[in-house]
């Protein structure tokens, strides 16, 4: 081989391994990303990815608590419809009904047993005794007409109801026995009673279903096995209970914690005090009717001085009314002295013998001497004659004589 044959095929080499050299290079370029460079690729990701993350979370939390919200909302005012036609709470349902249960649903009846006991023998009992006792159960969906739905949390979970049992007699405002707990404030976290007992509670043991029923009456998870001494004490049955979120007159303080141990807490709770008296209800016998606890109703003016104050005309076809009384509220007489059939009003001696109606005062007439249809005394004395009497026996029809018009004559009317 000459020395240009060499030449030519060394360079040929070299031209085939720069090619080499070439691909090379171009091979590790398509590699991808090292492990460092993925890193901090999955590190950047991350800063975005978890407050995204977060906020999806916070926004299911909040759908959750915006239908707990429709539910207890729905409860609560079919309760204070109930309260204001029957003049009472309703009694809590048994928690351990099933939907194939004849009382699902319904006021407890019969017997309740304390809450020291529990579970008793039905799922409703008494918290402490007398004045001060509550009442424990299911929501009793039957007598507030609603649908049982409402009556189950998010995870289908009965929603517990605790009613003050007084109440359930009779409502008066301000007799709630049922003590509610919170946290001081947002920052210290400190629990303490809140001021005033309260007449109701209603609550959802939330996602964890600790101390919840089904809707078959199968306890979820037992109270006791909680390690959160917050989620135990609203289903410790003990009378005493804590709720997620209150108000106070400048503040709104909140008990949901997340994470686990003592402070963990995912209950959801509803409370009330009183049946609000600006409320106007439907009347359960009549829906024609509305119904209200409103001390007084002012129509027309700002300040009622009367259980109804009325500024201005009243017009109606009929008005019933056991006494009718001058401004003052004195002066009071029975509409019945002036239409029924009432003897002080009678100015009759006998059939056919009548005496002229002299005055009507202190809830009786007074009547002149008897007379003649020709207007002469029967009795002797001075007869009471009309100007331009007319004679109208009103009693001949059954009527009674109830006015005299311009000429003098009796107005008769039934």
């Amino acid at each position: 081989m000459g020395l240009a044959e060499g030449q030519g095929s060394l360079e040929g080499t070299g031209e085939m391994l720069s090619g080499l050299h070439r691909k090379g290079k171009k091979n590790r370029s398509c590699a991808g990303f090292s492990l460092v460079e993925l890193a901090i690729v999955l590190l950047i990701a991350g800063l975005f990815i978890s407050p995204l993350a977060w906020l999806y979370q916070n926004q299911v939390m909040e759908e959750k608590l915006a239908m707990q919200i429709v539910k207890f909302t729905e409860i609560q005012e079919n309760i204070n419809n109930f309260a204001v036609n029957a003049n009472r709470y309703p009694l809590p349902a048994d928690l351990f009904d099933t939907p194939a249960s004849p009382t699902y649903g319904q006021e407890i009846a019969g017997v309740i047993e304390g809450c020291a006991g529990w579970p008793t023998t039905r799922g409703v009992c008494r918290s402490g005794a007398g004045a001060n006792a509550v009442l424990i159960g299911a929501v009793p969906f039957v007598a507030l007409g609603i649908n049982p739905d409402f009556a189950h949390d998010y995870w289908d979970n009965k929603i517990l109801y605790v009613v003050t049992e007084q109440q359930t007699v009779g409502y008066t405002p301000g007799n709630g026995q049922v003590i509610l707990q919170g946290y001081s404030d947002n920052v210290s976290q400190i629990l303490v009673n809140l001021p005033n007992p309260y007449d109701l509670v209603l609550i959802s043991h939330g996602e964890n279903g600790r101390g919840a029923y089904t809707r078959n009456g199968i306890l979820i998870a037992p109270c006791a096995g909680s390690p959160a001494a917050l989620e135990q004490e609203n289903c410790n049955m003990d009378g005493v209970f804590v709720l997620r979120k209150y108000t106070t007159a400048t503040t709104e303080i909140s008990m949901a914690a997340s994470g686990a141990g003592a402070g963990f807490f995912d209950d959801f709770s509803q409370e009330q005090d009183r049946i609000p008296r600006e409320e106007w209800l439907q009347s359960l016998a009549d829906p024609d009717y509305a119904l209200t606890f409103a001390d007084k109703i002012g129509i027309g003016t700002t300040d009622p001085q009367a259980p109804v104050h009325v500024v201005g005309r009243v017009q109606a076809d009929r008005v019933l009314s056991d006494n009718i009384c001058g401004g003052s509220a004195s002066g009071c007489f029975n509409p019945e002295i002036i239409a029924g059939d009432v003897s002080d009003m009678d100015c009759g001696v006998s059939p056919g013998v009548y005496r002229p109606l002299l005055d009507i005062a202190n809830s009786q007439v007074y009547c002149g001497t008897s007379v003649d249809s020709g207007g002469s005394p029967l009795g002797g004395g001075n007869a009471f004659i009309f100007s331009g009497f007319t004679w109208v026996d009103c009693a001949a029809s059954g009527q009674k004589v109830t006015g005299i018009d311009a000429t003098g004559a009796p107005i008769c009317n039934y």
